[in-house]
């Protein structure tokens, strides 16, 4: 069957037989809405299918090598002209509904980029009401923090490393994706004292979670993260504060960035990989470019910026500022 996925008036659709399973992955970021009669699909959208017995000899053959993969091998086929990106690869059917979300997922993102939008090596969570966007070098924290927010039962999740901003108004908006989340083992031990009423291996879903190579994670779709926590999903929010993190050994140490380091901690965090299995596709996309916008530049000035340094064993610490610095 095709599936209708739209986000801000963006439609991509994908042909996949298990509509239940596509909503499960991309609700409540994206819009799923079945098609019932193929004749009324909206022209010029990108559509995703299968092989389906295609002629190859027609068609852009599309390999991609991407660095650092350790899932299955990809192939494409591309008619160009009617934008139909026909999924040849992976053979293992675990994986094909999941490439053909990641295929919509960047389809939406790179418009969205040429609208203004920057993606961001960061994530955000609304506690209690108010965004707050985190950002932070790879093992810095940016997970722990996440995970520390959701177990306060104060907090809605965003996104965890997948952010999108934009300017609206005065002030800046954040956007979470459809993003699966990738937690190691060991931080949930070092967190045990705020995340021991959790389960963290009931029902995974995700085909990484059976990978070998991956072993020391667990990977988990947003929803099924929300149900451990039993937490809300926020699809975007108003950003409040942003908070640079990084991991120390002693107690919680907090200071305040002002001027034009908030600018350059933003565009240290210009996600230089949200292309990464997309780059065949970005030519059929124009000014998709990732940078930070003149527009966000100047709404940044008002909205609260600190640098954090957190201990993940003392995360209750991380906790309690948080708290009091959005209310006090």
């Amino acid at each position: 069957m095709w599936i209708e996925i739209i986000k801000d008036g963006i439609t991509v659709y994908i042909q996949d037989d298990s509509f239940n399973e596509i909503v499960f992955r991309l609700s409540p970021f994206f819009e799923c809405i079945p098609v019932s009669d193929i004749s009324n699909m909206k022209s010029g959208c990108w559509r995703i299918t299968g092989e389906n017995g295609i002629d190859k000899n027609t068609l852009v053959k599309i390999t991609p090598v991407i660095r650092g993969d350790k899932g299955p091998q990809k192939e494409y086929y591309v008619d160009e002209e009617d934008r139909i990106i026909y999924v040849s690869k992976p053979d293992d059917p675990r994986f094909i509904s999941q490439v053909k979300i990641r295929l919509a997922r960047d389809i939406i993102k790179h418009t969205l980029m040429s609208r203004g939008f920057s993606c961001l090596h960061g994530g955000m969570v609304s506690y209690q009401g108010k965004g707050i966007c985190f950002l932070g070098e790879k093992k810095h924290g940016k997970t722990s923090f996440m995970l520390s927010m959701l177990a306060t039962g104060k907090a809605s999740f965003i996104s965890n490393d997948d952010i999108s901003i934009s300017a609206q108004g005065s002030g800046l908006e954040g956007t979470g994706f459809p993003r699966s989340i990738s937690v190691r083992k060991d931080s949930i031990g070092m967190m045990d004292n705020i995340l021991n009423k959790y389960d963290f291996t009931k029902d995974l879903k995700h085909p990484d979670n059976g990978n070998k190579e991956l072993s020391a994670n667990n990977f988990y779709f947003v929803n099924e993260l929300a149900d451990i926590f039993g937490c809300d999903i926020t699809p975007k929010a108003g950003i409040n504060c942003f908070l640079y993190l990084e991991f120390t050994d002693g107690e919680l140490e907090i200071s305040e960035v002002k001027g034009e380091e908030k600018i350059d901690i933003l565009r240290r965090f210009v996600d230089p990989e949200v292309s990464r299995y997309f780059m065949d596709f970005k030519k059929y996309f124009e000014n998709s470019d990732n940078r930070i916008t003149a527009e966000i530049e100047k709404n940044i000035e008002n909205i609260p910026f600190y640098a954090v340094k957190e201990n993940i064993y003392k995360m209750n610490q991380t906790q309690e500022w948080i708290g009091n610095m959005l209310n006090g």
